[in-house]
C-alpha cells in the first residue's frame, strides 16, 4: 500500500492506494495522529480513489477517521450508493451496475454487509 499526504489551505487529505492491511494500518494510524497534532483546523479527507481493499483493523481504522470527523471523497464513486449513505455522505447519484470485480464490493461489505 501507498499513501500520499497533501496539506493544503484548509484540507489535509490522505490518497489512500493499494490495500489497507498487515503493518500498513499502523503505519497510517501513526501518520493520522502526527497529522491532527499540526492540522489546526483543518478538515481532513480520506480520498480512497485508489483504494483496493482492507483486512478487518484497516476498516476499523477507516471507521475511526471517520467517526473523528474526517470527510471521504473517492474520483468514482462506489458500485453501492448503501455504503456513503450508511457512513453519513448524502448521495445524489444513480447507482451503477455493480460487478463482482468491483474495487468497491470489499468496502461495501464491510460497511454495509
Amino acid at each position: 500500500m501507498d499513501y500520499y499526504q497533501h496539506d493544503e489551505a484548509t484540507t489535509f487529505r490522505f490518497q489512500l492506494a493499494g490495500e489497507l492491511a498487515g503493518p500498513w494500518v499502523t503505519d497510517l494510524e501513526h501518520a493520522w495522529q502526527t497529522a491532527t497534532s499540526i492540522m489546526l483546523h483543518k478538515q481532513l479527507v480520506l480520498d480512497v480513489s485508489d483504494l483496493t481493499g482492507a483486512d478487518a483493523p484497516g476498516i476499523q481504522l477507516l471507521q475511526r477517521m471517520l467517526r473523528s470527523g474526517a470527510s471521504l471523497v473517492s474520483a468514482e464513486p462506489p458500485a453501492s450508493p448503501g455504503l456513503l449513505r450508511s457512513l453519513g455522505v448524502p448521495v445524489a447519484f444513480k447507482p451503477r451496475q455493480e460487478s463482482s470485480r468491483s474495487p468497491w464490493r470489499w468496502l461495501h461489505q464491510a460497511f454495509v454487509g
